[in-house]
């Protein structure tokens, strides 16, 4: 039973790259896709049930993620039409992944996935965009000629993503504050140089799933 986590992450990697060979938001691409995002979240959580945190597992699934967001981009990107704020989103996220991998790496000496509240809300909003859009662009098609394009979406996330940031550092002011009785504006101090070091987006915590 423990190696069911890693057998879910596998097929992740047979089904992302599946999608090379079904039509971007077609049904068939839509329905593969959605089987691969579950299979992430049911290893997670059979990690954590079945107590099955191995570095090997970590990394499989840190990989398997990276190769679905990678191929489902390079399927979808090409039939949308971003405008440059979108694409200046898009890249500003990646980045934070990427330099939360880097961090992970520094202070774990390893790439795993960092549990904090900026990293798992990028993480559902990245994985829910292409169904989103297959549901504007061609279930209700009527939304998409009323304004509701891919940029719509893309600047929709971006703001639920700088909501999740403000309330990330909200908590932990308050976590600060409460564990170590100071006054608010020695807890305001913390968050503001917490942010300039850019803490606020990674939990110093990590989650090996």
């Amino acid at each position: 039973m423990k190696l069911l986590p890693n057998a879910l992450s596998i097929s992740r990697f047979i089904l992302a790259v599946s999608l090379f060979f079904f039509e971007p938001f077609s049904a068939t691409f839509i329905a593969v896709y959605v089987a691969a995002v579950l299979t992430d979240a049911v290893d997670g959580f059979l990690v954590r049930r079945l107590g099955a945190q191995t570095k090997f597992g970590s990394d499989l699934d840190t990989s398997a993620d990276f190769m679905l967001v990678g191929i489902t981009l390079l399927r979808i990107v090409p039939v949308m039409d971003f405008n440059v704020l979108s694409i200046a989103i898009v890249v500003s996220i990646f980045t934070i992944k990427i330099l939360a991998l880097v961090v992970s790496c520094i202070k774990f000496k390893r790439a795993i996935s960092l549990n904090s509240y900026f990293s798992k809300g990028l993480a559902v909003m990245a994985f829910m965009f292409p169904f989103l859009y297959w549901l504007v662009k061609y279930i209700f098609p009527q939304l998409y000629e009323h304004g509701i394009t891919e940029n719509t979406l893309v600047v929709f996330m971006g703001g639920i993503g700088i909501l999740t940031i403000h309330l990330s550092s909200c908590h932990r002011r308050h976590q600060f504050l409460v564990s170590n009785g100071r006054g608010i504006g020695a807890g305001v101090q913390q968050s503001v140089e917490q942010l300039s070091l850019g803490t606020a987006a990674v939990e110093t915590k990590a989650e090996l799933v």
